[in-house]
């Protein structure tokens, strides 16, 4: 009989590896496009994931729903605006800004002056800070 561990072992890695490979021209078809067309391809990528979540989140909540629900169109448009002008849009632009000046400077002076400079390193303190100022900014 199989257990878990080999199973795990050989079943998994054996599907995780036919899921990528059947995925690989998409990846390779967006990576180009990522390439040549960055804007517009982050614009339509972050329309077409807010539209595929509000989706989902309309579904899921419609399950528990009393009455039935059907699909907020208004809704889901507000989502796939916002998310296409601002996570596509906007932070295009910003974050080569974040990542140039967040190299986890401020969090470096901050960790030595409680004496964990050697505990955290510099490429996690930058990451801290752009996700920091991502999010607080």
């Amino acid at each position: 009989p199989l257990r878990a561990s080999s199973m795990f072992t050989s079943v998994v890695p054996q599907r995780l590896s036919a899921m990528f490979s059947s995925a690989e021209p998409a990846i390779g078809a967006y990576s180009a496009a990522l390439a040549a067309h960055p804007l517009e391809t982050k614009v339509a990528t972050a329309a077409a994931l807010a539209l595929v979540g509000d989706a989902i989140a309309q579904r899921a909540a419609a399950k528990d729903a009393p009455t039935p629900m059907t699909y907020d169109a208004k809704r889901g448009v507000s989502f796939v605006l916002f998310d296409a002008a601002y996570r596509g849009g906007f932070q295009h632009a910003a974050f080569p800004a974040i990542i140039e000046l967040c190299r986890g400077d401020v969090l470096h002076g901050a960790a030595d002056s409680l004496q964990l400079s050697g505990v955290l390193d510099q490429s996690m303190l930058a990451a801290i800070e752009c996700t920091a100022v991502n999010q607080l900014v």
